[in-house]
């Protein structure tokens, strides 16, 4: 129970520190793009065009994000896993029982948590999303705003 409580603390602290990576990682994603929004309207492009092309260069940072995020996330767990069974196979006589309990449970397969998953989502939709607001408010400006200036 106590560890259940633990990771439920965790997965909801968690959770909400990807929420606001998510926003703040979409503002600099943005913020990056506002000097090659700005000579793409130069250039004559749509304002669509130049939306889509920003929010593509979104979706293509979220799949070599989770890809290479999954990858590290899951080789991560297995390592402390092991640790951890591996630990408490050394410890007293107390923990027996507990190992024992780790161990069928490691005979399972894994399965993320319904919250977890969820927020995942919401945290990929929050980026998209705030990626085309910032990218809106960009294109709203005349496309001389959008580069750099003398003082900048």
């Amino acid at each position: 129970n106590a560890l259940s409580g633990t990771s439920e603390l965790l997965l909801i602290l968690s959770s909400l520190l990807l929420l606001i990576a998510a926003l703040a990682l979409a503002f600099f994603f943005t913020l990056g793009y506002k000097q090659s929004m700005g000579i793409m309207r130069l250039m004559g492009a749509a304002k669509g065009k130049v939306l889509g092309t920003v929010l593509l260069a979104a979706l293509l940072t979220i799949l070599a994000g989770t890809a290479i995020g999954t990858a590290l996330g899951h080789g991560l767990t297995e390592q402390i896993g092991q640790r951890i069974l591996t630990q408490s196979n050394v410890e007293p006589e107390a923990f027996h029982a507990f190992s024992a309990y780790i161990a069928t449970a490691q005979t399972e397969a894994p399965q993320l948590a319904l919250g977890a998953e969820f927020c995942f989502a919401a945290a990929l939709a929050l980026f998209l999303t705030a990626v085309l607001a910032f990218s809106v408010r960009y294109l709203r400006r005349p496309p001389r705003a959008l580069l750099p200036q003398g003082h900048e």
